[in-house]
């Protein structure tokens, strides 16, 4: 390859010096590349940020986690123009090898000042990142996790995390209808009552497809988080609700300006509308917990009402020998939904009536302040 003499000869000298001394040329030459090898990898280690981190942790994890944990890592870096900007977002330019006890603990101090649940769970995120990027090569022994995890005053310094009691009382209902009634966007609405309705999760509700409802026998298939699906009863009120909706695509609660072509955040919509009419502020998850709450006033068991949640049997004899039909669940069901209606002085659909009919006489219901009222929420 356009080796000289002279060139080969000093070579071939060179070889002649590594054997005498018992040392094999290959193995040499491999030493050398394996040096260098780890000299690349270590100058990457010493200007890596934590943000390109983090975004390699999410590439090769995402296919494993739901949306809603996907959402939260994608939106920890992110900054908005309300000045909201992500947990993850003071950290993302700095040095991974620089992310020690003292930066880790000053973040926390600050991040938890106006966001306190936030960052508790923000720390599980990040403790989780760092440990998959031990595992990889490129990223292995860049910081002394077991020193930065176990630090005292980062332990104290964490938000203790408080159980929320967030629910709509009986009182409230009235009121918390005219307020979900009145939002001008329909899918927002329908979604809000479907939470209250069914009492299921925030994302499990977001997303339902049209597969998943089934109006000739009365069924929702929803994608349960805990056991993968559950089957529960699609009550009259919801079902006139969904019936009524734009089928733009494939998911019940869809959107016309999503990226992912269907409802994302309801909360902002709900917020408005609780404090137009005066209400407490009530987080999505609330709605759910309002559910289990109202259907106390009701003879039914919590054993169903935990079943139609989603949420696991507590007792021996729940797990191994009550067996609820879907029959059963559907009539004891519609009693909570009945419940909750009359509370709000709504009456439960009969036959074929639907939402839209709902819609036009909310007056009936509500002494004509709801059209007054969906004007306000509009503005806001």
């Amino acid at each position: 390859r356009g080796i000289t003499l002279e060139d080969a000869r000093r070579k071939a000298l060179l070889y002649q010096v590594m054997l005498k001394d018992g040392k094999d040329p290959r193995n040499e030459k491999l030493k050398l590349t394996k040096l260098a090898d780890q000299e690349r990898i270590e100058a990457q280690r010493q200007g890596v940020k934590f943000g390109k981190v983090l975004d390699d942790y999410i590439r090769a994890n995402k296919k494993e986690w739901g949306e809603s944990h996907l959402n939260d890592y994608l939106r920890s870096t992110q900054s908005t123009k309300r000045g909201r900007n992500g947990v993850f977002f003071e950290l993302k330019d700095m040095r991974l090898e620089d992310l020690n006890s003292s930066v880790l603990l000053s973040w926390i101090k600050s991040e938890k000042a106006h966001r306190p649940t936030a960052t508790a769970k923000a720390y599980r995120l990040l403790r989780a990142c760092l440990n998959w990027a031990n595992t990889q090569i490129k990223y292995k022994d860049t910081i002394e996790l077991a020193q930065l995890f176990s630090n005292t005053e980062i332990k104290k310094a964490l938000p203790k995390p408080k159980a929320k009691q967030d629910s709509l009382d009986k009182q409230h209902l009235e009121l918390w209808f005219k307020a979900v009634l009145a939002i001008d966007n329909p899918v927002i609405a329908a979604c809000l009552q479907t939470l209250l309705l069914t009492g299921a999760r925030r994302e499990e509700v977001l997303s339902l497809k049209w597969s998943d409802v089934d109006f000739k026998w009365k069924h929702l298939t929803i994608k349960d988080k805990i056991e993968g699906e559950r089957t529960i009863p699609l009550t009259p009120y919801v079902a006139a609700i969904l019936a009524s909706l734009p089928k733009r695509n494939d998911w019940v609660f869809s959107s016309a300006t999503s990226a992912t072509g269907r409802l994302v955040e309801p909360y902002i919509a709900h917020a408005k509308a609780l404090e137009l009419v005066g209400l407490p502020k009530l987080s999505i998850h609330g709605l759910r917990r309002s559910f289990a709450s109202l259907a106390t006033w009701s003879k039914t068991s919590m054993g169903t009402v935990a079943q139609i949640q989603g949420h696991k049997p507590s007792a021996t004899v729940e797990k191994h020998y009550v067996v609820r039909t879907m029959e059963y669940l559907q009539e004891e069901h519609n009693e909570i939904e009945k419940m909750i209606l009359g509370f709000a002085r709504l009456k439960q659909p009969s036959g074929k009536l639907l939402w839209p009919e709902i819609i036009a006489s909310g007056d009936r219901f509500y002494k004509g302040d709801l059209g007054k009222l969906g004007a306000c929420v509009s503005a806001k």
